[in-house]
C-alpha cells in the first residue's frame, strides 16, 4: 500500500487540533496563578459541577488530551491496523484508507476541542452548559456515521 497523503481539509483538521492542544497548554500557563485552587473537576449531564478539586487536575487533563491526540496521530500512520467496514482490495484501498484517515482526524479535533473547552471552562470554574454533552456526542458519533456510511457507499464503486 502506498501512503495516504492528506487532503487540504485534513491537514485544517490536523492543524486546529494541534493549536487547541497548545491552546490548552498556553491558557493554563499564562493564567496558572489567577486560576483558583479549588476547581471543577465533574459535570452532571446538564453540564453543572458536582465534583470539586486542585488545579493540579487541569494539568492531568492536559496530560490525557495530548496522549489522545499522540495515540491518534501514531494509529493515522498505521492504517493496516484499522478495523475498516469494507473489504480492502487494491482498487479501493486508497479510498478506504484516506476516508478512515480523515475520519480519525475529525474525531482527534473533537476530542481535543472537548478536552480544551473543559479544561478551559474548570478554570475558570464555570459549568459546561446543558448543550455540550449533546454537541460533544453529535460532533463524534455523527462523523463517526458520516464517514463509516461514505466508505460503505463509496467502496461500492470501486466493485
Amino acid at each position: 500500500m502506498k501512503k495516504v497523503p492528506f487532503s487540504k481539509f485534513q491537514n485544517g483538521l490536523e492543524g486546529v487540533s494541534l493549536f487547541l492542544l497548545g491552546y490548552q497548554g498556553f491558557y493554563l500557563m499564562m493564567g496558572w496563578d489567577s486560576i483558583p485552587n479549588k476547581i471543577p473537576t465533574h459535570f452532571n449531564a446538564a453540564g453543572i459541577p458536582d465534583g470539586w478539586g486542585g488545579k493540579g487536575t487541569l494539568l492531568t487533563l492536559l496530560g490525557i488530551c495530548l496522549l489522545i491526540y499522540l495515540l491518534i496521530t501514531v494509529v493515522l500512520f498505521v492504517p493496516k491496523m484499522w478495523n475498516v467496514p469494507v473489504t480492502i482490495t487494491a482498487a479501493n484501498e486508497q479510498f478506504v484508507y484516506g476516508n478512515m484517515s480523515r475520519m480519525l482526524s475529525t474525531i482527534k479535533l473533537s476530542i481535543t476541542g472537548c478536552f480544551t473547552y473543559i479544561n478551559i471552562r474548570s478554570a475558570q470554574g464555570g459549568s459546561l452548559g446543558a448543550w455540550f454533552m449533546i454537541i460533544f456526542l453529535l460532533a463524534m458519533f455523527g462523523s463517526m456515521a458520516y464517514y463509516i456510511l461514505r466508505t460503505v457507499r463509496g467502496a461500492k464503486k470501486f466493485q
